[in-house]
């Protein structure tokens, strides 16, 4: 997963294989990874990121995506707060 770095990249919004998608039922931003092709083979960047993921096939598991710690939850909300709270203010002005 590292050596190409294709699936690190896909993690990063506006990289090949990144899916940044802002939907508006229930509004939100959607991200995970595109159906963009993975190098040369057959597979998407997506389908390969399951494999990985779930471990399929002669392929170890390698959780990609997990779900956060207490801790990181708590930064994640403190964050997110100021975030709002920022963009309030500049739309008050």
């Amino acid at each position: 997963m590292i050596n190409t770095r294709t699936m690190l990249n896909a993690l990063s919004v506006g990289m090949t294989g990144s899916l940044n998608q802002r939907i508006r039922t229930p509004a939100g931003v959607r991200v995970g990874f595109s159906d963009a092709p993975h190098n040369n083979d057959s597979l998407t960047i997506r389908e390969l990121a399951v494999i990985h993921d779930s471990g399929l096939g002669n392929v170890p598991q390698r959780t990609i995506l997990v779900e956060p710690d207490s801790s990181t939850i708590k930064g994640m909300m403190s964050d997110a707060e100021r975030a709002t709270d920022a963009i309030m203010k500049a739309v008050a002005i």
